[in-house]
């Protein structure tokens, strides 16, 4: 009797052992398959962005929607306009034949130009080294600074930027800027000559457009297209600029 109950007593524990091996089975293959599988970077539809900034994705996708916007026919960079006849001829002799203005209108009241005859002079001979209206380069002037041309550093709201001179261009390219117009922009001089060179690169890019030279003058390029991408081919720096521009007064046509 007692050697049957031996023998129930193991054939019992077997069972249980058996039991408690299939559970684990069991348990071990599920942990298997709720893993995700591995996926490489050549196998995901994530493109390969450096995690380096939410700017820097920001950046990437904005160029991904370009591109699009572009095979879609749907971006056009920017829409090419007659060349603006510049006010003066290069062969004109600065000293005879400059004029100064002396008042500019603004929204329909009439003001007494702050920028000196002689400074004037100064932001024409690079507006005209550069290729730009000078009316427009000096009205850029007028909206930075209100015409300063001893401006000198400005931090951005966040500080992080520094601009300098008449029309605020940032400091940040200040070595190749410098180079580029033979002189270091942070003096009086050398901030009207970068202001008209830089101005002068983005009315090259789009074309003569003043109105996109403008706006890439006071975003960037990028962010000038981006706008025009969408639809927006204004700006109010833009309009202010070119409203004052036209607004200027000689001398005896007051």
């Amino acid at each position: 009797m007692y050697k049957n109950n031996a023998i129930v007593i193991l054939l019992f524990l077997v069972v249980i052992f058996a039991l408690l091996m299939t559970l684990l089975k069991l348990t071990v293959s599920d942990e298997a398959f709720s893993e995700e599988p591995e996926i490489s970077v050549a196998e995901s539809d994530e493109p390969d962005i450096p995690p380096t900034s939410q700017r820097t994705r920001v950046t990437y996708l904005h160029r991904e929607l370009v591109e699009e916007l572009l095979e879609a026919q749907l971006y056009v960079p920017a829409v090419v306009e007659p060349k603006v006849v510049l006010p003066y001829e290069p062969e004109i002799d600065l000293d005879t034949e400059f004029v100064p203005y002396v008042a500019y209108v603004k929204y329909g009241k009439t003001y007494k130009l702050p920028i000196s005859a002689e400074w004037q002079a100064v932001v024409y001979k690079y507006a005209r080294m550069y290729e730009v209206p000078y009316n427009v380069a000096l009205a850029i002037s007028g909206v930075e600074t209100s015409f300063d041309v001893f401006r000198g550093f400005v931090k951005s709201r966040s500080g992080s930027v520094v601009y300098y001179g008449c029309g605020m261009v940032s400091t940040v390219s200040r070595e190749k800027i410098s180079a580029a117009i033979g002189q270091d922009m942070c003096t009086p001089e050398g901030g009207v000559a970068a202001m008209c060179y830089v101005f002068g690169k983005k009315y090259k890019e789009f074309g003569g457009n003043v109105t996109y030279a403008l706006m890439a003058y006071n975003m960037g390029s990028g962010g000038a297209r981006a706008k025009i991408a969408l639809g927006i081919t204004s700006s109010k720096y833009a309009e202010k600029v070119i409203h004052i521009s036209q607004g200027f007064i000689k001398e005896g046509e007051e």
